[in-house]
């Protein structure tokens, strides 16, 4: 199986949301991305972080970065 480690689909689907009046903000990071922006970049919630996300994990996926690894660096969100 073989991916970028982005949900391209995810991605849209969250941006469309955000563009509704009232919604809030839902996540659409895989894996991957959540490795990424923990281990190379700051939480900040900016356009500017993302896109550095957008661009690093596709490096970092073909770097054959091991599942270990970002299993340790993922936030599975609030009591997991």
């Amino acid at each position: 199986y073989k991916h970028q480690g982005l949900d391209f689909f995810g991605m849209l689907r969250a941006a469309l949301k955000a563009l509704r009046p009232g919604a809030r903000a839902g996540g659409a990071s895989t894996i991957s991305q959540q490795a990424c922006r923990n281990t190379l970049l700051s939480q900040e919630r900016t356009l500017s972080r993302k896109i550095k996300e957008w661009i690093l994990t596709p490096r970092m996926e073909k770097a054959k970065c091991p599942f270990r690894k970002k299993l340790a660096a993922a936030s599975f969100g609030r009591g997991a």
